[in-house]
Order: C-alpha cells, then sequence, then structure tokens
C-alpha cells in the first residue's frame, strides 16, 4: 500500500479506521519517516471511544502524517455524539469545518472494508439488521451495494458524496472479511481499488458475484 501511495503520489491523503488501518499505523511507527507527494492526512472518521488505537482516527492520522512527512489534520470530534442535537454543534465548530474543507480536497482515501462485527469492535450505533454484510467509515451496506442509513444519521463521518468526488478510493480488506462482505463493498461503485487477499477476491469472482 505504501508503495501505491508514493507511485501515485496523492497531495490529500484521508484516512478511515479499523484493523488495516491500524496495522498500517503499527508499521509507519517501526519504520523512519519517508519524504512522500502527501501534503495533508486528516480522519474520514471522528474518534471513537473504545481502547483500541485503531478506532482513534487523529491518532492514526498523526503517526501516518508523521510517516509520510506531511502535515496531520485532525478532527477533534467524536464519531457517535449522544443525539442529532450535539451533531448539528459540532458540525459548527471550526475543527469540523476545517476538515469538511479538506474532505472536498482529498485525492486519495484509505477506507477499511469491515465484517458486521465490526460494529460490536468500535461499540457504535451502525444500522445492524438481517441486510448488513459490512461497513466502511461508519456506514452499514448491503450485498447489492445499496447503502443502509438510519432514520437519524448523526454520526460524524465524511458525506458519501464527498468521497464518490475522491479520484481515488481505495478498500483494504482485514483478514476476517468474507466474500460477501466484499462484494457488497465492490457493488457500492465508490471503491477504486482493493487491496485483499488473493483467495478473497477469487471466491467472489468465481461466483461472479452471486453472493445475494
Amino acid at each position: 500500500l505504501l508503495e501505491y501511495i508514493e507511485a501515485e503520489q496523492p497531495k490529500a491523503l484521508g484516512i478511515g479506521w479499523g484493523t488495516i488501518i491500524g496495522a498500517l499505523t503499527s508499521l509507519l511507527e517501526r519504520v523512519p519517516p519517508r519524504q512522500s507527494s502527501v501534503q495533508t492526512v486528516c480522519p474520514l472518521v471522528g474518534n471513537s471511544s473504545v481502547s483500541s488505537r485503531r478506532f482513534h482516527t487523529d491518532e492514526n492520522v498523526r503517526i501516518i502524517a508523521e510517516g509520510l512527512c506531511a502535515q496531520p489534520k485532525f478532527l477533534y470530534t467524536p464519531a457517535f455524539p449522544a443525539d442529532m442535537n450535539e451533531r448539528n454543534l459540532l458540525s459548527e465548530t471550526s475543527h469540523y469545518r476545517a476538515i469538511s474543507e479538506q474532505w472536498d480536497q482529498l485525492d486519495m482515501a484509505v477506507v477499511g472494508i469491515h465484517e458486521t462485527t465490526a460494529a460490536v469492535d468500535v461499540d457504535c450505533p451502525l444500522v445492524q439488521d438481517n441486510r448488513t454484510v459490512g461497513h466502511m467509515v461508519a456506514y452499514s451496506y448491503d450485498i447489492n451495494g445499496r447503502f443502509i442509513r438510519p432514520e437519524s444519521d448523526y454520526l460524524v463521518h465524511i458525506p458519501l458524496e464527498k468521497l464518490a468526488k475522491c479520484r481515488q478510493v481505495i478498500g483494504l480488506c482485514a483478514a476476517d472479511v468474507s466474500p460477501r462482505a466484499l462484494a457488497g463493498a465492490l457493488r457500492t461503485g465508490l471503491l477504486t481499488h482493493v487491496f485483499a487477499r488473493e483467495t478473497l477476491v477469487d471466491a467472489v469472482m468465481t461466483d461472479k458475484w452471486n453472493y445475494a
């Protein structure tokens, strides 16, 4: 992934959360900083309250930016406000407005593709019913790639219309991602590239995506 980022030379990089993002962060902590084309790194989701660092987006952004010799842009905002009133207040803060502007300028977004169990890991109010096959940047989706929106979406994450305008949206699959979760993610139409284990890609393509 780092080699790909260097080859594509994005200037504005957006980072999601999850297992693979956490692994990327840990890797960059262990190696010397490298010069890159990346000028800014920003989060695509607010910060979770769970103890696992892979869901602390501002911290991951800080480490990834240091590793790429870029400037970090922090959201300083929880991913899951208590209600819509709090969400509206947060959206008026200078930090949120600055990140919202960053989302408009993204060249590349790196997002984790997650199984439905990720909602338990992150302790968040994602839509989780019999339609859900996976999650990306705290959005639930079904096997046909349709996003399942709650009645009141007060989560703090990049709006889908902004993500869709990004030149490259790279999906990273953790080891536990199923063919159904990957097939649904591909059908959303958001992803331009996917990093996944070969056996997972083969399973999706061999069955011609018939994971209804």
